[in-house]
């Protein structure tokens, strides 16, 4: 955004896209493969449902903001 490749009413967009994916980073999809290896514990007692759910609903939500920048 600071090289001026997105327009103003797209910057919005673009920020809150940078928001969500900071969100599930780097850390929390090596945590999905291989557990927390310090702790012992798997990727499925790490993440129940619930994650997979709130997951969900931030990956629709960056798919609208994706197609708002690109229409």
């Amino acid at each position: 955004m600071d090289e001026g490749r997105f327009t103003a009413p797209h910057t919005g967009h673009v920020r809150l896209s940078a928001e969500k994916a900071e969100l599930l980073g780097a850390d929390v999809h090596i945590q999905t493969d291989y557990g927390d290896e310090v702790g012992g514990r798997t990727p499925w007692e790490l993440f129940d449902e619930a994650d997979a759910r709130q997951t969900t609903v931030l990956a629709e939500e960056a798919v609208a903001l994706a197609r708002a920048v690109i229409e």
